[in-house]
């Protein structure tokens, strides 16, 4: 079961901002300001979700104070924790924007950076993938992150050497793409790359958390990502395609030509 609090707004809306937290109350203020001094000119044509996994620490009252002031937010409450990828389907299946972006509610991202996103995308990139050039998380965290992407970049052929990193955009017509299972956020531009969607990388800043601790741990975490792993691999292995070379229609006997797809 899931709750909502969001103004009432009949208006369209070109970019959504999905923003996933989990005990996040001394960072979301932060974040929230970030967002509305980038994008609160944009006015209604942007929308903040930012989807509460069933925080425990206050984090969804201190998300509904901050209504008044932001009026472009959206705030999707879940009553249990289910983890980062069902909160971003989560998000990604309430949001109306014609672009999806995400970013990680830790405060460890600068908001500005996704404006150079947003520029790629203009630049006929169905996707854009941002890439930390300067970490800073404990070493333990950076080597187990070195080491992830490198065997994923084998396994799966991808060129994306951080597929970690969650500031991501890409045009809502890519959601058909994604198989949505718990784990699926860390391969996000593995599946797209795999589908041969237009995309670009882009150096993004990193910095240290306001506060709060990251709420996942190594070891666990290892073990889930590199099964999951396997399966993505297994999929990419045995995904259907199939080359449609022309197409006949009774109705103006045309033939059409087209590309190779994925099914």
């Amino acid at each position: 079961m899931r709750r909502s609090y969001s103004p009432k707004t009949e208006h369209a809306v070109d970019l959504s901002i999905i923003v996933p937290v989990f005990d996040e109350k001394a960072n979301v203020r932060f974040v929230l300001e970030e967002l509305h001094q980038e994008f609160g000119v944009r006015g209604s044509n942007t929308e903040f979700i930012v989807v509460d996994d069933g925080s425990t620490d206050g984090t969804l009252p201190a998300l509904i104070d901050c209504l008044e002031k932001t009026p472009q937010l959206r705030i999707v409450s879940t009553e249990s924790h289910r983890g980062q990828s069902a909160a971003l389907w989560l998000g990604f299946a309430v949001s109306r924007g014609e672009l999806i972006a995400t970013l990680d509610g830790d405060g460890q991202f600068y908001a500005s950076d996704l404006k150079l996103l947003l520029q790629e995308i203009a630049r006929s990139n169905d996707a854009v993938f941002g890439i930390r050039v300067k970490r800073y998380d404990s070493l333990p965290k950076r080597l187990f992150s070195y080491v992830a992407n490198r065997i994923r970049c084998y396994l799966t052929k991808s060129s994306n050497s951080d597929s970690g990193c969650s500031m991501r955009v890409f045009k809502r017509e890519l959601m058909p793409l994604l198989l949505p299972f718990d784990g699926f956020h860390r391969f996000l531009p593995t599946m797209f790359e795999a589908r041969k969607v237009p995309f670009c990388v882009v150096p993004v800043r990193h910095r240290k958390r306001n506060a709060g601790q990251s709420k996942y741990g190594i070891a666990r975490r290892a073990v889930t990502a590199f099964v999951d792993l396997l399966m993505i691999r297994w999929y990419l292995r045995k995904q259907l395609t199939h080359g449609i070379v022309s197409e006949y229609s009774a109705c103006d006997g045309t033939s059409e030509v087209n590309d190779t797809v994925s099914a």
